[in-house]
């Protein structure tokens, strides 16, 4: 495994995980097999282009953002579980 197709495994999984989706719901959205993702997420496995597009579409950010390193856009954005517990508390971000 290359170092691009490990950090977009990488990335995959921690934007979905923020969007607070199994690999299954992940898979289910890209009408593809979860396994399929298990692979991709640990580098095994790359994408077409076309793909990554799905990807990126269905987790909300840009293509791009799958192939950063050490991005601050993880930090910045908060699953949606978070803004619950925040509101219910009445906590600012």
């Amino acid at each position: 495994m290359n170092f691009i197709t490990k950090t977009f495994g990488i990335n995959v999984k921690k934007w979905r995980n923020i969007r607070g989706l199994r690999q299954e719901d992940l898979a289910d959205l890209l009408s593809i097999h979860a396994n399929t993702v298990g692979r991709i997420e640990r580098g095994e496995h790359f994408c077409k282009p076309e793909t990554i597009d799905k990807i990126a579409r269905v987790l909300q950010i840009k293509p791009s953002d799958l192939f950063m390193t050490n991005s601050k856009n993880f930090f910045l954005i908060l699953p949606d579980w978070v803004i619950t517990i925040q509101d219910t508390l009445h906590v600012s971000s």
